[in-house]
């Protein structure tokens, strides 16, 4: 039984783990749209209204966040995997 506690315990910590970095995993469209704002009549000399136009600083800090979760996820899934199966065999 209580084997059985503590894989249990660590399967919510792996769904705890992937909850908690969610915020931080977005696809490069998502992180393109928060970085960028829009310009109105900036762009009347070319027949638009307005002008998108994107933080590149941005992009790039949310881009590397977004791969160090990623990285950080698989690690401590990886090893809570691990001390299920050393738990378990």
């Amino acid at each position: 039984m209580i084997i059985w506690l503590s894989v249990l315990g660590l399967i919510l910590d792996i769904i705890g783990v992937i909850l908690l970095a969610k915020p931080l995993l977005k696809s490069k469209e998502n992180i393109e749209n928060i970085s960028s704002y829009i310009t109105i009549n900036t762009g009347a000399i070319l027949g638009k209204d307005y002008e998108r136009l994107i933080n590149k600083n941005l992009v790039d800090s949310l881009t590397k966040d977004n791969k160090i979760a990623k990285f950080g996820i698989n690690i401590l899934v990886t090893g809570f995997t691990l001390q299920i199966l050393g738990i378990l065999l």
